[in-house]
């Protein structure tokens, strides 16, 4: 009996260890996993906050820019090729920001471009003839107060008959993405176009400060071989694009349209589009 008792309480020993050593092991995988979450924790805190930072970094280059525009003296940025796109290093407190500034002035407004201008611009985007018009049309229709489309246009019955729920709005487009949804208009041809667009500035494209493809079309349209330099006087729709980077290896971008010039009335300058630039 005693020598049975005792193999007993050596089992139960047995037992009492293992079970103490996987009580051991389950809290070391607990220990660890609160570990490794408080050193994750951390590391999302830190991105966040160098995030955070390359985003305060990037706003305030914009308005350093809008500053140095409205600069009357050698320091400023006033000169005739500001908006030539040309990178601008600003050192900032704590980081720096790559600064680029392009005018407006040669880009294409679909709310005021002709029929012509449209036209040419869509077949150098890669349109056939036919399709250029047709879309031309229907960029016109889209933005016209008409019951009636235009020949090869399109009002809210064509839309209807290509099975798409909504019709033109029949007031100027608010966005340049807003073409997107122009009957005939694809994703290829949108792409190449929008760079080239604006709402922002009204009146004809300036030749000299247009990009290539506007320019093709300026020359398809008016048969002008170049394109003199205007001097850049009075109000001037600029993007200022600024890429910042930080402490903690944080980076953003941010993209701004700002109207600026002493001819406006309230103050001498207006942000008209604010917006993150995604990598």
């Amino acid at each position: 009996m005693i020598r049975g008792s005792h193999r007993a309480d050596e089992g139960q020993r047995g037992f009492a260890l293992l079970l103490v050593l996987w009580t051991l092991v389950l809290l070391t995988l607990i220990v660890s996993s609160l570990v490794a979450g408080g050193r994750g924790e951390v590391r999302l805190s830190a991105n966040l906050r160098a995030a955070a930072t390359a985003e305060a970094l990037a706003d305030g280059a914009v308005h350093e820019a809008v500053f140095r525009l409205l600069d009357p003296s050698e320091a400023g940025w006033r000169g005739d090729r500001v908006g030539d796109a040309a990178p601008r290093e600003l050192p900032l407190p704590g980081g720096r920001a790559v600064v680029r500034i392009e005018d407006q002035a040669g880009l294409v407004n679909p709310n005021t471009v002709s029929d012509a201008l449209m036209e040419a611009l869509l077949r150098r985007a890669g349109a056939d003839q036919r399709q250029a018009q047709s879309i031309a049309a229907a960029i016109a229709d889209w933005r016209a107060p008409t019951a009636a489309p235009r020949p090869m246009g399109a009002k809210a019955p064509q839309y209807r008959q290509a099975g798409l729920d909504y019709a033109p709005p029949d007031a100027p487009f608010r966005s340049v993405a807003e073409l997107r949804l122009v009957l005939g208009m694809t994703p290829v041809l949108f792409d190449q176009l929008a760079p080239n667009l604006t709402v922002f500035r009204e009146g004809d494209p300036e030749g000299a400060l247009a990009p290539p493809l506007v320019q093709q079309a300026l020359r398809d349209v008016t048969g002008q071989a170049s394109f003199p330099a205007q001097p850049a006087v009075g109000v001037r729709v600029l993007t200022i694009s600024a890429a910042a980077s930080g402490p903690g290896g944080g980076r953003f971008t941010r993209r701004a349209v700002v109207r600026i010039g002493s001819a406006l009335s309230e103050r001498p300058y207006r942000f008209l589009a604010w917006d993150r630039v995604e990598d």
